[in-house]
């Protein structure tokens, strides 16, 4: 990963010993036990807070975390349960095979003290090179929606929130299923006026996803 503003790093790098981290924050112990499963090492290796950007769209921390796994099971039980327990938003970045790298998020919401964890994306670990760009004028929130389109592979539109990244990739997913379900409709159909009106469906679908994605 390339940052292009050295203050991200300067002074922030910071191991976080494991023994301490499960002792620390209130994990379960299925949460404990995953974590001494699957995880060799993690760090924050980028802090981005108030100091660089400033707060917006309920995004006041970032951090973005180094998770090196002892195995092929990434353990999200307790990636849910640091995000939790944490103000950060994260973004999580894990070695792969040796030499490739993918990223996992999730998006969190922060509403009077309480926190959800919504769905972890993952790129494919051919997409690891790429450039965090902050640029004057830009807030929290705009790092974060910047941070959040790449993992989940949309551009981002002017002003979206990732809030409204994340609304938007749901409604592109649940029109993926309903094209899945039509293609399998349409296999079966022997009939052509009902093969004709699942293309007419099919198409407006995916003139629909293509609205969504573009």
């Amino acid at each position: 990963m390339f940052i292009s503003n050295s203050k991200i790093y300067k002074d922030r790098i910071k191991e976080l010993p494991l023994n301490t981290l499960a002792s620390s924050l209130d994990f379960t112990k299925s949460e404990k036990a995953s974590l001494k499963r699957c995880v060799s090492s993690l760090k924050i290796i980028g802090v981005i807070d108030k100091d660089i950007a400033e707060p917006s769209d309920g995004v006041e921390l970032i951090y973005l975390l180094e998770m090196r796994l002892k195995t092929d099971e990434v353990p999200t039980d307790f990636m849910t349960a640091f995000d939790k327990q944490t103000k950060a938003h994260t973004m999580w970045e894990v070695p792969w095979e040796g030499e490739y790298v993918f990223y996992e998020m999730a998006k969190k919401k922060i509403k009077d003290g309480n926190v959800s964890v919504d769905t972890y994306y993952a790129t494919d670990p051919d997409m690891y090179e790429f450039e965090i760009k902050l640029k004057n004028g830009e807030t929290l929130g705009d790092i974060y929606a910047n941070l959040y389109s790449y993992v989940v592979g949309l551009k981002r539109r002017k002003g979206e929130t990732a809030d409204d990244i994340r609304e938007r990739s749901k409604r592109i997913r649940d029109l993926e299923k309903q094209l899945d379900k039509l293609e399998r409709n349409k296999k079966r159909e022997s009939q052509l006026n009902k093969k004709a009106s699942i293309n007419e469906q099919i198409r407006a679908i995916m003139h629909q996803i293509e609205g969504e994605t573009n």
